[in-house]
């Protein structure tokens, strides 16, 4: 009984040392580079790409960004996130010259949004792992001008169209100290590559070092 007694105490202790109880109602500055690995549509998707782009190209690479997080108790916290990535964004080589073309290949600053919810689950002291749920808008900043003919003979329509979507964020997450390595993935139905709907999933890791509190 006095064993079981003291193995209570103990995980007690263990367990209330690593909750960090202090969370509550902080406010934290970070700022993180990401990687963003080769997308995983289904099989058939290829056949029904959008024009103008290489839906790989475009998605793969490393984004920096900064973020905002502010925990409502111990352990749930809230954040925002914005990214940057400077990469392609149109890969024809024809111009918009002629009656019918888009840009020449051009690379160009794109842009992301993520906002997220993280339930973090408390080691020891200032470990943690925790889970991440968020929605992230990829690609804002990936317009371009394309070139059509119209019904009227010499004349012709610009159109300027975008290459941004939204996905699904769900990552899970390793915190020791102020430094925090993320794996996880995007996801998305409905994007501008795709005639019809179909699954778009980039995996990605990142890793994020907290600055202080605000």
């Amino acid at each position: 009984m006095k064993k079981l007694v003291l193995t209570a105490l103990f995980m007690t202790s263990f367990f209330a040392n690593g909750q960090n109880l202090t969370e509550k109602d902080k406010f934290y500055f970070k700022i993180g580079t990401e990687y963003r690995m080769t997308p995983l549509p289904t099989s058939s998707s290829y056949a029904s790409i959008a024009k103008y782009t290489n839906p790989d190209m475009q998605n793969i690479g490393l984004a920096l960004s900064y973020s905002f997080d502010y925990f409502l108790t111990n352990k749930w916290s809230i954040g925002i996130s914005n990214s940057f990535r400077y990469d392609l964004i149109t890969s024809e080589s024809n111009t918009i010259n002629g009656s019918y073309g888009v840009q020449a290949v051009n690379n160009g600053l794109m842009i992301g949004w993520h906002f997220y919810t993280d339930y973090h689950f408390p080691i020891k002291n200032k470990y943690n792992l925790f889970i991440r749920l968020g929605k992230s808008s990829l690609n804002g900043g990936a317009n371009y001008t394309e070139k059509t003919p119209t019904s009227i003979p010499g004349i012709s329509m610009y159109q300027i169209k975008k290459f941004n979507f939204g996905a699904t964020n769900i990552a899970l997450g390793y915190k020791k100290n102020k430094s925090e390595l993320i794996l996880g993935v995007y996801t998305s139905s409905s994007t501008p590559y795709f005639i019809n709907k179909t699954q778009f999933t980039i995996p990605y890791f990142k890793f994020s070092r907290n600055l202080g509190k605000l």
